[in-house]
């Protein structure tokens, strides 16, 4: 069955072409660059010759109103809804939430599957869950749960929302600061220090306790103390969130990554494998410090792998 399948955000929205099992013809285009998404959807089909195609599934970060409506916090003036898609002549398969199409996706993978970087490499438990994390402008996860079969079924989480828990005394310091920078009157969660969005929020707080004025241009700055701190802080709490979400569901099955801002670390050679894995091995009871040990981690570079899960969803 052919479906347009898309993931639509309040910056960008990918398209691409399912089709017995396979993702062809993905492009990603500007939210903003479009009066509605019926509009976006109707320049990719131009563009790619599938006028006559009239089946569509999404995801989609931001969540419905009562009214069924979806907006964006950085597209105020921009909302869609299932009804808009409709009227523009199309069937509605699914609307899935982004995250749960991202780990779809990720868990449909084979382990030989070139989009997939080694982190760290281990047996894992065979038949365990599995956890997924989305390091970009949020912190998304997911379980991937065991099916008998060998496949994973998706269950969503709020992954991020997480109360972030401090260990060091550094921690606590850089938790204290985030909450006052940001001026939140609700306790630190994980997706306040571990996130694109949160980053720079997280580099001025540093500055504060470095005593340093912040740059706008931090990211070109690798040798700028806040900086450094910022970016230890970071990888350290990701892998800390990871090793508390395995830990939780006995997922030793292994850990998958895939997100915007994870993406933009790696290109920019900013990625510390290091200290996220000194926040993922935490020397806690021996026998779950083991398992940890023994978990394997990977990174999926696919950038349209939410695609793939919207059709793997709409498949099922």
């Amino acid at each position: 069955m052919p479906v347009i399948v898309a993931d639509i955000g309040g910056t960008h929205t990918r398209f691409g072409f399912w089709e017995n099992g396979s993702l062809d013809l993905c492009e990603k285009l500007k939210t903003a660059d479009f009066k509605s998404i019926p509009e976006s959807i109707a320049v990719y089909q131009e563009r790619h010759g599938l006028q006559g195609i009239k089946k569509f599934a999404f995801a989609t970060a931001a969540n419905p109103w009562a009214d069924g409506t979806w907006h964006f916090t950085n597209l105020a003036d921009r909302s869609f809804s299932i009804d808009d898609i409709k009227r523009a002549g199309f069937s509605v398969l699914a609307a899935e939430d982004d995250f749960s199409a991202t780990t779809a996706g990720c868990l449909s993978l084979s382990p030989q599957d070139k989009s997939i970087l080694s982190i760290k490499a281990a047996a894992g438990r065979a038949g365990d869950p599995k956890i997924v994390l989305g390091p970009g402008t949020g912190l998304g996860m997911g379980y991937g749960l065991p099916n008998k079969d060998g496949s994973f079924r998706v269950q969503k989480a709020y992954g991020g929302h997480m109360l972030f828990t401090p260990l060091t005394d550094t921690h606590i310091e850089i938790s204290r600061s985030v909450q006052k920078e940001r001026n939140l009157q609700r306790p630190v969660v994980f997706e306040d220090i571990a996130c694109g969005s949160s980053f720079p929020a997280l580099y001025r707080a540093c500055c504060s306790i470095a005593g340093t004025k912040p740059s706008d241009n931090f990211l070109d700055d690798p040798t700028d103390p806040a900086f450094v701190m910022a970016s230890d802080i970071f990888h350290e709490a990701l892998g800390l969130f990871a090793h508390l979400c395995v830990v939780a569901i006995h997922g030793f099955g292994g850990v998958m990554m895939n997100g915007g801002f994870l993406d933009a670390l790696i290109e920019r050679q900013l990625w510390q494998k290091d200290k996220f894995l000194q926040g993922f091995h935490q020397k806690g009871v021996p026998i779950v410090a083991e398992d940890i040990l023994n978990t394997p981690i990977s990174i999926v570079t696919d950038t349209y792998i939410s695609l793939i899960g919207v059709g793997r969803m709409i498949d099922a």
